[in-house]
């Protein structure tokens, strides 16, 4: 048996490793035996043992000040997220910061060449032909007062107020 007041360097070493939970299991019987015969290492395993559980039991008290003080940072960030946040709602989506990878804006450009290239071409003579042709044409109905009626083609007739 070894000096009871002085904690050996092998008792010391293996019940830290017990308590860190590191002591590979093939170990734990020497450590066992070992505490069997060594009063100094019980008392050490105790004392480890009993400073985790108070720790873990411990209660953080924070003083009112400092409570408060952590309540107000936390108002203020989230005013000046939400003032941040309403301001780029409002921004025009042209002014507004896009992060985009190379590899997207590329695929974008060509997106737009491919597009441009599909859209109709003006003719050669730089005259553009309408898609719908209206006018307005008069039509006497059962009296001698005469209507308007629109008319656009392709097919539809917007007629005039009625009395």
């Amino acid at each position: 048996m070894k000096n009871q007041t002085s904690i050996c360097e092998v008792g010391e070493d293996l019940v830290n490793r017990y308590v860190d939970a590191v002591l590979p299991s093939g170990e734990e019987p020497a450590l066992f035996s070992h505490l069997a015969d060594c009063e100094s290492c019980r008392r050490l395993l105790d004392s480890v043992l009993l400073f985790r559980r108070q720790s873990r039991m411990e209660r953080l008290i924070v003083p009112p000040e400092v409570d408060a003080g952590l309540m107000l940072m936390l108002e203020r960030k989230r005013k000046e997220s939400l003032v941040e946040a309403e301001h780029h709602e409002r921004s025009p989506v042209w002014k507004r910061n896009f992060n985009l990878s190379r590899g997207t804006a590329a695929v974008l450009a060509f997106l737009l060449v491919a597009v441009g290239f599909t859209l109709p071409r003006v003719p050669a003579d730089n005259q553009l032909v309408p898609l719908v042709i209206g006018h307005q044409e008069y039509v006497s109905l059962l009296g001698s007062r005469s209507e308007p009626v629109y008319v656009f083609y392709p097919g539809v007739t917007v007629e005039g107020e009625r009395e």
